[in-house]
């Protein structure tokens, strides 16, 4: 029993006592001198203070009246207690009973003026006396007050009431040269058949810094047992903050209590249930500055029973609602060890997000206000252990996601189904994702996710998925302007991450889309080991061809590291360009066989360009050309129509890309025309490329040139030889002759006809073999003498 509630009922047996022993005298002493000369000083003597009295009438049949009783301090002359009238009327026939029957005791303005010194004690203390305050207070059944009421009377009180009283609260104890003051005023109490030996009916209203406190109570002083019921009306906290300031994660500006509780209480439990809320809190975060809380509502419907003995805290139901936000717990908390041991069932139920939104502070959820959440979640946590064992504390969790949506980027995208948490294992129940119109399943079991490295497994499958439709349209991309480009930060690298998991997985689409390219039967083995994502392979259908993807990222360092090689198979490879650009005038077609191999590292666009290498090998059999811009240039520059669509029986080329330039080595081999590209092409699009061509007769004889100067470019057998190059860009290339190998072609032209005239002087009659040996020496003989 705190020492407040002791010295408040140390008052209240001391004038009835008072009063009793009053009653006693005045069957002897009758006259108020007598009183004033004899009761006075035994009251002073006893309590150790001054006490004075005004007028006295006694009736012996009546009762008696008292006005202006003072009791002072200990050891000032400033009053402790006064109390402006008091009557007791009393049965004086019951006396000779053995018992006290006192009809109607009221007391009239009391005031009692509480001090609490800077060094922690009363102004009461000395009343309680040395013993009470040193000896802890004993948890036995049998009633610790008996004693000290122990009376050779049996006393019975039919009415006592208290009008306009008032309680004076002074506190020095943290500022004692500018003490708190609170005031409790307007008290009005009333007892009905009050005893030492039976239960009573207690009524007490108040005002507390003007809110009104109500409480209803039925008190059984014998066996320190009873119930009661309290309310208060909406209390200002503000001048309470000095008591709980350092309690609070914060500042607080505003906030008003509103009480209504019942409590039932024996020597062995307390039972308690109830509702407090806390209506219009403003409070500034210490530790979150930038996310002050504005006219929060907190509130708290409970049910609760703690047994003393054990010391054993049930807790059968407990509703914490912050702006209608309601978290439910049950369970109990052993608080008889040192490190309390607690079994507690926490669950929020059917939390709508749209509604969490809007209700938490605004400067808590305004990066989640973009994104629109929506839909619904339910939270069932259980804790069971001690209270020290801190993330172990959590014995198992689920989590139910029903239609929850958010909006990403363009797309709106939603969860639904449960994740469960038991054993240090999270495994998922029909967890369905979904962007737009289309969905996938993801099953996972993940294990020691509190004791790493975290393991387990996962499978993704869908029917059918559109990349599409996760891209943003490009169309309606910002372009950045010039100064947000010139004042935004310079981008950071992502990583290095170091991940302790060892997560295996699987992901099957039956139809995967991107634009209008159908890729079925796409199946993918993933692995993240540590800081490594393995995809060994991804592998699928396009047509009647195939793909073959196998890579790995190292997360561990600063802008990852990657490597992979994708191998593709296609027997038609206008199915390909046709998907991947549908809208395109460019048209290619074969059956193609195309190695990849690619390393590099960067996050950062600029950065992955240039840090990126690629080496790879692409094969073309039975394909056609037609609509790119560097035959176009080609056909324009020669006068040749027949140039702009090209069919050929093969294709050959290598290509190896360092610091964002890829070197080429290719030739194409038709029925109609040959070409060997060779030479290099940018990533910004540059290109520097020879492009020897050789003509069939046919193709030849159709070139709007004279034919005096396709007579200048036909070899031996007839083809035109016409050498090449080409700068510019992939999209406006500029096509002119190679001079340097024109220069020698010509060379080359010039000695074999002087090698022919030769030989037809020389040995006209040589044929066959022969003839071809002699030309091939004189054509050597002639270069060199050209070149001297």
């Amino acid at each position: 029993m705190s020492a407040i509630i002791r010295f408040f009922l140390f008052i209240f047996v001391f004038v009835i006592v008072c009063l009793a022993a009053l009653a006693v005298l005045i069957q002897t002493q009758l006259t108020p001198e007598r009183v004033r000369s004899t009761f006075l000083p035994m009251v002073e003597k006893h309590l150790g203070r001054t006490v004075d009295i005004g007028d006295i009438n006694i009736g012996i049949f009546s009762g008696v009246s008292i006005s202006d009783l003072n009791i002072y301090e200990a050891e000032s002359a400033d009053q402790f207690v006064t109390v402006g009238k008091a009557q007791l009327s009393y049965r004086l026939w019951s006396l000779f009973k053995g018992q006290l029957d006192v009809k109607e005791i009221i007391l009239d303005a009391p005031v009692i003026t509480v001090i609490r010194y800077p060094d922690g004690h009363f102004n009461f203390t000395d009343l309680l006396g040395e013993e009470q305050q040193q000896t802890p207070p004993d948890n036995s059944s049998e009633p610790q007050v008996r004693t000290a009421m122990e009376s050779p009377f049996d006393l019975l009180i039919h009415s006592l009431r208290i009008r306009r009283g008032q309680i004076l609260f002074i506190d020095r104890s943290i500022n004692p040269t500018a003490p708190f003051r609170y005031s409790l005023s307007n008290m009005e109490l009333s007892v009905k058949n009050f005893s030492l030996k039976k239960s009573f009916p207690l009524d007490v209203s108040m005002v507390l810094n003007q809110s009104q406190v109500n409480l209803s109570a039925q008190v059984d002083l014998l066996r320190q047992s009873g119930n009661a019921a309290l309310r208060v009306s909406p209390l200002d906290l503000i001048p309470f903050t000095p008591y709980y300031r350092t309690h609070l994660p914060g500042t607080l500006g505003q906030a008003h209590m509103e009480v209504n509780l019942d409590l039932d209480w024996t020597p062995e439990r307390l039972l308690s249930r109830g509702k407090i809320a806390l209506n219009q809190v403003d409070m500034m975060l210490r530790d979150l500055p930038d996310m002050p809380m504005r006219g929060v509502r907190l509130a708290t419907d409970y049910s609760i029973r703690y047994d003393f003995p054990r010391q054993f805290l049930d807790i059968s139901t407990a509703v914490f609602n912050y702006n209608d936000i309601r978290a439910v717990l049950q369970g109990n908390i052993d608080l008889s060890v040192a490190d309390s041991y607690v079994d507690i069932q926490a669950v929020l139920e059917n939390v709508d997000l749209r509604h969490s939104v809007q209700s938490l502070p605004h400067s808590l959820v305004r990066q989640l206000q973009p994104y629109s959440p929506a839909g619904e979640l339910t939270v069932n946590l259980r804790l069971l252990g001690a209270l020290s064992t801190g993330d172990q504390l959590i014995h198992s969790a689920q989590l139910r996601l029903n239609q929850v949506q958010a909006t990403v980027g363009h797309l709106r995208t939603g969860i639904n189904g449960d994740i469960a948490y038991a054993q240090n294992q999270l495994t998922s129940n029909n967890l369905l994702l979904k962007g737009g119109d289309q969905q996938a399943q993801l099953v996972f079991n993940l294990a020691n996710l509190l004791t790493p490295p975290i393991s387990g497994t996962f499978a993704l499958s869908s029917r059918e998925l559109n990349l599409g439709r996760f891209l943003p349209d490009e169309e309606k991309r910002p372009e950045p302007s010039p100064a947000s480009a010139a004042e935004s930060a310079p981008a950071q690298e992502l990583g290095p991450y170091n991940l302790p998991v060892d997560i295996t997985g699987t992901a099957t689409i039956d139809r995967l889309l991107f634009r209008q390219l159908t890729m079925q039967q796409v199946k993918a083995a993933i692995s993240l080991k540590d800081h490594r994502v393995t995809i060994a392979p991804l592998s699928g259908r396009i047509g009647e061809g195939q793909f073959n993807l196998n890579s790995s990222v190292d997360l561990g360092i600063a802008g990852f590291r990657y490597e992979g090689q994708v191998v593709m198979t296609q027997p038609d490879l206008a199915t390909l360009a046709k998907g991947l650009f549908p809208a395109s005038d460019q048209k290619i077609s074969g059956q193609v066989h195309w190695i990849n191999s690619f390393s590099g590292r960067g996050t950062i666009v600029d950065n992955l360009l240039k840090a990126v290498q690629v080496d790879g090998e692409i094969q073309l059999s039975q394909g056609a050309l037609s609509g790119f811009a560097l035959l176009d240039q080609v056909s324009w520059f020669l006068d040749s129509p027949d140039l702009k669509n090209l069919t050929f029986r093969e294709f050959q080329g290598n290509y190896r890309l360092r610091d964002g330039r890829a070197l080429i080595d290719s030739h194409l081999d038709g029925t109609q025309v040959t070409m060997t590209p060779k030479g290099s092409v940018g990533i910004d699009g540059s290109i520097k490329l020879s492009l020897a061509t050789r003509l069939a007769p046919e193709v030849l004889s159709r070139m709007g040139a004279s034919e005096r100067l396709k007579q200048a470019f036909v070899d031996s057998s007839g083809w035109g030889v016409l050498p090449l190059e080409m700068g510019g860009t992939l999209t406006s290339p500029q096509v002119r002759f190679d001079t340097g190998a024109l220069e020698q072609q010509a060379i080359d032209q010039a000695t074999s006809e002087a090698s022919d005239r030769l030989i037809k002087k020389l040995l006209p009659e040589v044929q066959g073999e022969s003839r071809d040996a002699m030309k091939n020496l004189l054509d050597s003989t002639l270069r060199r003498l050209r070149t001297q």
